[in-house]
């Protein structure tokens, strides 16, 4: 009897501190930050062909990812990561730039362009990430080796009129 009393007396705590713990605060839906039709029109644009992508959204009570991606004709998926209050000096863009990065101007306060074309993997993967006061955006496209490379400027125009104003 004691121990199927200590059982439901631990349920009840274990329940009552996952509520607690749900309470602690909204959690981040960078989804909530980007209009959709944005992202699909912009891509189907950059590929030259129309793109219906499947849409994930991963909530944290500090940061958020909406992914997008789709397989057909070929794997693209583009992920936007958004964090509104970050310690910026973990962001340090463009201070030790690595090999394949670039600074990009007019995006933000500070961005940072990188292109991965590891030619032993079947996808490549491009990135542009930037500052806007404390927050932070990072726009990660994985593509299929055979689709065209986004140019640096295609990007930017794209952080410029649809992210950065949503920060």
């Amino acid at each position: 009897m004691l121990t199927r009393s200590m059982q439901m007396l631990g349920a009840v705590l274990l329940a009552a501190g996952l509520a607690a713990g749900a309470q602690s605060g909204p959690k981040i839906d960078a989804c909530k930050k980007i209009d959709a039709a944005a992202v699909t029109a912009a891509a189907s644009g950059w590929f030259s062909a129309p793109v219906t992508f499947t849409v994930n959204s991963a909530q944290g009570k500090t940061a958020g990812t909406c992914d997008y991606q789709t397989e057909a004709p070929k794997h693209i998926e583009i992920s936007i990561y958004y964090a509104p209050d970050v310690n910026v000096r973990m962001y340090a863009l463009g201070e030790n730039l690595k090999p394949g990065e670039t600074l990009v101007a007019g995006v933000g306060d500070k961005a940072v362009f990188g292109l991965d074309d590891n030619s032993g993997s079947q996808y490549k993967s491009e990135k542009l990430s930037f500052l806007k006061g404390k927050a932070v955006m990072i726009l990660t496209l994985n593509l299929d080796r055979k689709l065209p490379t986004v140019t640096k400027e295609k990007l930017a125009d794209f952080a410029t009129k649809q992210l950065v104003p949503q920060l």
